[in-house]
């Protein structure tokens, strides 16, 4: 059913993004397909349709902590790559 795959859906989401925000916490740095797949779960997050106020408040704070850490990602690497 939908709801269920959508569950799976914001499951995942946080799942990946979570994983790589503990990355970088541990590591100081995201390799070139962490950063990729955070960016694609930021814009995800950005996306997401209308949810409940208590979902939509820890997914608002997950894309904040994924913007907040692609930023410094962005700051280290050299200009035109990633």
């Amino acid at each position: 059913p939908r709801e269920v795959r959508e569950r799976l859906d914001l499951e995942l989401l946080d799942g990946d993004t979570s994983g790589c925000v503990q990355s970088y916490l541990a590591l100081g740095t995201l390799t070139p397909e962490q950063t990729g797949i955070l960016r694609a779960c930021r814009d995800e997050l950005r996306a997401l349709p209308a949810i409940g106020r208590e979902a939509a408040d820890y997914f608002a704070r997950l894309e904040r902590l994924a913007t907040l850490v692609l930023e410094r990602v962005d700051r280290r690497r050299p200009h035109g790559l990633g």
